[in-house]
């Protein structure tokens, strides 16, 4: 799965990133990719995994070595554009091949050698501004597959500030610790669906509508796909193979929430001249506490537009489009409402109102 928290600075993606990889680390996991990267360096990796320390083995005798162990990586990048760096397309669509777990992955030309992974398994936790997604992530990538595979998780600041936050409670700690030890031992073998499982994901495979922003164009294609990956979370959660009625329908609530704020996890993330000031806009306005007039987003941004008239239309763009509307004098954020499941495909028992809305 690839996971991406998406937020202005200061929003803690970094924090929350930091404490599942700590976690992993105290049950023993250490395939973490680097902080930085590049695209051969990272499947010469992802091989040297399946071995072990190879630092004494001649990059001969490593290319040779034999392909019965999966290969596999975890990314765990507080920043994404500092481990993929700035457009690097060819990284990007090699991530979205690799999301498929395709059986055998093969690199024809890694210092005039060819380099194969066995059962390439990647996972990815990372972090971004939506400033530097376009960085990371050019416009003219939307075509490669890669935005349909990631799932953005769009979280914003709450004003809540504690000077001294407490840190988790040791009996709470090892209970987490003891329960992820739990599911990566007893977990083990392929998964199997009951009947009902099996009923409502064909209700919900054939019953969803596609996001209607044209940057999730490709998305729907593997709508299907992300739903099965997310219920086999929630049943290894369980300690279980078995995937109940109840696994997917919770797996398609967080999945419909998730896709209810991935269009705006992207802020004005595009191809037009302006998109980067569009975007510091739409983050102003829904930083205000109360409508916010036109004088106060101009001090704001005037040292990145040319002429207040550029401010006015990126206003009248973001109205026409739906992102904000006018309201007392200011502009204030809109949100649309998304098409609704029906409550029986929908549990909301396990998350919370701020998660909801």
């Amino acid at each position: 799965m690839y996971v991406m928290l998406m937020g202005s600075p200061g929003t803690r993606k970094d924090t929350s990133i930091n404490i599942i990889k700590h976690c992993l680390e105290r049950q023993g996991f250490s395939r973490f990719s680097a902080d930085r990267t590049s695209k051969e360096r990272f499947l010469m990796d992802m091989r040297s995994s399946c071995f072990g320390d190879v630092d004494d083995t001649t990059e001969e005798e490593f290319l040779e070595l034999p392909l019965d162990i999966n290969a596999a990586r975890y990314i765990v990048a507080g920043e994404f554009l500092d481990f993929a760096g700035k457009g690097n397309i060819e990284f990007i669509t090699m991530l979205g091949k690799l999301w498929d777990n395709i059986a055998v992955y093969d690199h024809p030309k890694l210092h005039g050698r060819s380099i194969t992974l066995n059962n390439p398994t990647v996972n990815m936790l990372a972090g971004n501004t939506p400033q530097n997604f376009a960085l990371a992530v050019p416009a003219e990538a939307t075509g490669s597959g890669f935005m349909s595979r990631i799932l953005l998780i769009h979280g914003e600041t709450t004003g809540v500030k504690i000077t001294f936050p407490e840190s988790p409670s040791e009996s709470s700690q090892h209970a987490l610790d003891a329960h992820i030890t739990q599911i990566m031992t007893e977990v083990r073998g392929a998964f199997t669906l009951s009947q009902a499982a099996q009923d409502v994901c064909t209700r919900l495979y054939k019953g969803y509508t596609d996001i209607e922003d044209h940057r999730f164009a490709h998305y729907s294609t593997r709508r299907f796909t992300h739903l099965l990956k997310l219920v086999m979370c929630f049943t290894a959660a369980r300690v279980s193979t078995e995937i109940s009625y109840s696994d997917v329908v919770q797996a398609n609530t967080l999945l419909y929430y998730t896709e209810a704020r991935m269009p705006k996890a992207l802020g004005e993330y595009g191809k037009s001249r302006n998109s980067d000031v569009s975007n510091t806009v739409l983050d102003i306005v829904r930083r205000s506490k109360v409508p916010i007039n036109a004088t106060r987003i101009w001090k704001s941004v005037a040292q990145d537009l040319n002429r207040q008239e550029e401010m006015s239309d990126i206003l009248k763009s973001l109205t026409q489009v739906g992102k904000i509307k006018s309201a007392n004098g200011g502009f204030v954020p809109h949100y649309e409402k998304t098409v609704v499941w029906e409550e029986s495909l929908l549990d909301k028992s396990f998350l919370t109102w701020e998660e909801m809305t």
